[in-house]
């Protein structure tokens, strides 16, 4: 997991413009790849938030929220 994974992130990596990038995502997975992304970091967030030894800042530092009442 990449915590400061973004869309400008994917279109570097793959040498692909920000509009193709995300209009071939949606087309393949019916969500938009910032949808995709919250949903994934809610999901990881989640399963840290059953570890008592994280605290919730840690957790959104981990997940990729620099501010854990966001």
């Amino acid at each position: 997991m990449h915590e400061t994974l973004s869309v400008k992130d994917i279109n570097e990596h793959v040498f692909l413009s920000t509009s193709y990038v995300c209009t071939f995502f949606k087309s393949e997975t019916s969500q938009t790849l910032n949808q995709y992304l919250t949903e994934y970091r809610m999901e990881k967030a989640k399963q840290l938030l059953k570890d008592a030894r994280f605290k919730i800042s840690d957790i959104s530092s981990l997940v990729g929220y620099s501010d854990g009442n966001y």
